[in-house]
This record gives structure tokens, C-alpha cells and sequence, in this order.
């Protein structure tokens, strides 16, 4: 096989070690909130491209007070009871 096409089947096999990758960030995020040390990606999404090995965070928008999904005493509990309601009454986050 040659270095090219060994190099392609690595790319395309990625996603399995960047789960591994994946699956230790999250771990170490419970670490944090059990310990209460550092910094929790509460309200954001880390990013990361497996190619590229850049990491990054999403911001969420905060919740809306008037939102039947969001709101604290929620009027839509389970999408599929409440589906319709869902798709047309939510704030859209």
C-alpha cells in the first residue's frame, strides 16, 4: 500500500480516535464538576477538527423566560407527547 492511499484510510478512519479524543474531554469535565476546579463548558460546545487539531467554543444564546421549552416551568416536556407544539411554539435554540 502506498503512503497516499495509507493516508486516506487514516483520514477516513479519524472519527474513531477522535471519539477517543472526545470521550477524554468529557471525562475530564466531570472531573471538573465533581471537583469544582476550573472552568465548565457550561452554556458552550467544544469544537474540535481532527485534521486540523484546532479546538474551539460555541457560545448558546440564554434561554428565553418565554419559551414553553425553556422557561422554568416548562408547558412542553416531551417531544414526541407534545411534536407539534414543539415544531411551532419553541424559541429556537
Amino acid at each position: 500500500m502506498d503512503l497516499l492511499k495509507l493516508a486516506e484510510q487514516i483520514i477516513k478512519q479519524s472519527w474513531i480516535v477522535e471519539a477517543g479524543v472526545i470521550g477524554n474531554i468529557q471525562a475530564l469535565e466531570a472531573i471538573k464538576y465533581i471537583t469544582g476546579a476550573g472552568e465548565l463548558l457550561t452554556g458552550r460546545m467544544y469544537i474540535l477538527d481532527g485534521l486540523s487539531m484546532q479546538g474551539r467554543t460555541v457560545s448558546f444564546p440564554k434561554r428565553s423566560r418565554q419559551c414553553k421549552v425553556c422557561e422554568d416551568h416548562p408547558q412542553i416536556t416531551d417531544v414526541r407527547v407534545n411534536s407539534k407544539a414543539y415544531q411551532t411554539e419553541v424559541c429556537g435554540l
